[in-house]
């Protein structure tokens, strides 16, 4: 199982690869959200409202796991 992030926040994205995250450009989260491989999505807000539809959709799902970030804390 693959552990994936799509965030437009450079050190975060670099900390992530670091302990072996897969980044992805945006364009891809469509198709991670469907992978069978993938297990955890890490998405920023940002990126998480751009594509609210799909990741709505994959919240009903068991698998992918979504976390979601807020980078700028407004929690």
């Amino acid at each position: 199982m693959k552990i994936v992030s799509v965030c437009d926040n450079k050190d975060l994205a670099t900390g992530l690869r670091l302990v072996g995250v897969e980044k992805l450009a945006a364009e891809e989260l469509v198709n991670a959200l469907v992978d069978p491989n993938v297990a955890i999505v890490i998405i920023s807000r940002e990126f998480a409202k751009l594509y609210n539809k799909q990741v709505e959709e994959a919240r009903l799902k068991p698998i992918p796991l979504i976390v979601e970030l807020d980078l700028f804390g407004n929690y």
